[in-house]
Formats: C-alpha cells, sequence, structure tokens
C-alpha cells in the first residue's frame, strides 16, 4: 500500500490541486523512495506546503475548492480518493494554529476522504 504514494499519485494530486503535478512529483518522488507509508504522505504534504507557498488560510481555502465532488453513499474512498490523505496531513501539520479554518477544511475534507487523523491534533 506504500507504493501507492508515489510519483504518479503525486501528479494526480498536483493536477487536481491546480499546481504542476510534474514538478510536485519530481519534488516528492526522490524523498519517498525508502519511506514507510506515513512517512510518505507526510512528505506529499511537505510538498504541498512547498509547491503552494504562502499563508495557510489562503491555501487551504485554494485546496478546499479544489476537493471535487462528495462522494456518494457506499462509495470508497480507498476507491476513489485516497490519493488525497496528504491533504488531511497538510492540515494536520500545519493548520493547528488556525482551528477553526482547519476544522471546516476538515469537515469539507470528510464529504470525499476522511479527516479522522488530521482532527486528531484539534
Amino acid at each position: 500500500m506504500k507504493d501507492y504514494f508515489n510519483a504518479d499519485t503525486a501528479q494526480k494530486l498536483g493536477a487536481q490541486l491546480g499546481i504542476d503535478g510534474e514538478e510536485y512529483a519530481a519534488w516528492v518522488a526522490p524523498r519517498v523512495e525508502d519511506l514507510e507509508i506515513l512517512d510518505r504522505v507526510t512528505v506529499f504534504a511537505q510538498g504541498l506546503r512547498e509547491q503552494l507557498g504562502g499563508d495557510y488560510v489562503g491555501v487551504i481555502g485554494g485546496i478546499v475548492d479544489k476537493l471535487g465532488p462528495e462522494l456518494a453513499e457506499g462509495e470508497g474512498y480507498f476507491n476513489h480518493a485516497f490519493h488525497l490523505w496528504p491533504v488531511s496531513r497538510f492540515i494536520e501539520l500545519y493548520g493547528i494554529d488556525e482551528p477553526e479554518v482547519s476544522l471546516d477544511a476538515i469537515e469539507a475534507l470528510t464529504r470525499v476522504f476522511t479527516g479522522e487523523f488530521a482532527v486528531r491534533p484539534f
């Protein structure tokens, strides 16, 4: 399962979030090679921070706007939105000082993936 978080997934996530998927994948790929899954997801989140820059509130607002449609009942996020896990980790790592904004983002994320891990620090 850890191998899912690779250059291809970085390109997919980058494209969805409106960043240069190839550049993002080039940043992520060499950093995840020997890592386990949570560490890979952390690198993906760090790469989002690197690529998106700016202040957290503005960045997370832009990310939320691009999460995509809500999963229909019975649709599993492993099948449709597993590539969004780094967004959850991004909130967890960088959003603790903005609890209201972050909790709203977690609520939005929960409609398409899960905010289970991101909500724990709050």
